[in-house]
């Protein structure tokens, strides 16, 4: 999941303002091209809502070099194709939350 991207490592214990939005969740068997496809998508989004400066800010090297070498030494390949998908059923709420319920059903009474 990409749901923060900060300027910062996520090692610190605070957070900044996100730089991009969430972009979702990514799955592959092929770990170079999932890598590939997310830095794609980042740095797409970057420079679409006009972040691509500060995004480059903190880039100090090319990001694409770990990609390269991950498919040089045959770890996967970079080529990807992207299938969005929609969640096709989303439940509805619950009136009672279902921990309050166990709980409730499950606790001693002393």
């Amino acid at each position: 999941m990409f749901d923060i991207i900060g300027p910062l490592c996520e090692c610190y214990p605070w957070s900044d303002i996100p730089l991009l939005p969430d972009i979702g969740i990514l799955a592959s068997k092929d770990i170079v091209a999932i890598d590939a496809a997310a830095l794609e998508m980042l740095l797409k989004i970057a420079r679409n809502v006009g972040k691509e400066d500060e995004i480059n800010s903190f880039l100090n090297v090319n990001p694409f070099i770990l990609i390269e070498k991950a498919e040089e030494l045959m770890l996967g390949s970079r080529k990807f194709e992207l299938i969005e998908v929609d969640p096709v059923f989303i439940p509805p709420q619950s009136k009672v939350p279902y921990l309050r319920r166990a709980f409730k059903k499950w606790s001693l009474n002393f």
